[in-house]
């Protein structure tokens, strides 16, 4: 896949707006957490990076 492709789509799509339309995201410092859309668990586990 192209590099200038995957730019493209990660500015057209911010992962922390992306995630933050199907799970609740927590704001942890300079991190964002929610629990895994995976699995079922009582505590935010999944770290999104933004950059």
């Amino acid at each position: 896949m192209p590099q200038e492709f995957i730019y493209q789509l990660k500015q057209a799509n911010p992962i922390e707006q992306v995630m933050g339309s199907y799970v609740q995201l927590i704001r942890a410092g300079s991190l964002l957490k929610c629990q895994c859309p995976f699995h079922s668990e009582k505590t935010p586990s999944c770290v999104v990076y933004a950059d």
